[in-house]
C-alpha cells in the first residue's frame, strides 16, 4: 500500500497555491482603465522625481500637472479636480515619508495656498511631449493671435 508523503503533500500544495497566485498577478490590471488604455513604453526613465529637483510646474486642464526638473519632464495625474492650480504662484510637493520622492503613490500630494490634491500617477515624459503639453495645437477656425 503506497502512502502519501504529508511534508511531500504540502510542499506540492504550496507551489500550486504560488503559481496561481503569480498567474493571477500577472493577468490582472492594477491601474484601472486609464492606466490600462495608455500605451507604455520601455524609456529608461524613472516615473518618479525629488521635488527638491522640480525647476517649474504647469496645470494642463484640472487634473494633471507638467512638472520640469531639468533634464527630465513629467505628467502628474492628480486624484480629482483640482481647481487653482493654474492661478497658484507656488507649489509644494508631499512625497514618500523616507525618500520624499514623488511617484503617484498612496499618500503623495501637492499642495498650494489652501488647497491640497493627491497624486494619482507620475509618468516620465520626453522633451518633445513636454512641449506638445504645453503649446497644443491651434485648432482649425482659431484666430491667430498677431
Amino acid at each position: 500500500m503506497n502512502r502519501i508523503d504529508p511534508l511531500r503533500a504540502t510542499a506540492a500544495c504550496a507551489a500550486a497555491l504560488l503559481v496561481a497566485a503569480l498567474a493571477a498577478c500577472a493577468s490582472g490590471s492594477t491601474g484601472g482603465d486609464r492606466q490600462a488604455n495608455r500605451p507604455r513604453t520601455s524609456t529608461g526613465h524613472a516615473s518618479c522625481f525629488d521635488p527638491r529637483s522640480a525647476r517649474g510646474f504647469a496645470p494642463v486642464g484640472d487634473d494633471v500637472l507638467i512638472v520640469d526638473t531639468g533634464n527630465n519632464h513629467y505628467r502628474v495625474q492628480l486624484d480629482a479636480t483640482c481647481f487653482g492650480a493654474d492661478f497658484a504662484p507656488a507649489m509644494q510637493f508631499r512625497g514618500d515619508s523616507i525618500t520624499g520622492r514623488i511617484c503617484g503613490h498612496f499618500g503623495d500630494k501637492v499642495v498650494w495656498t489652501n488647497h491640497e490634491c493627491g497624486i494619482q500617477d507620475v509618468d516620465w515624459i520626453s522633451k518633445e511631449e513636454h512641449d506638445a503639453l504645453l503649446n497644443p495645437p491651434k485648432k482649425e477656425g482659431t484666430p491667430a493671435s498677431e
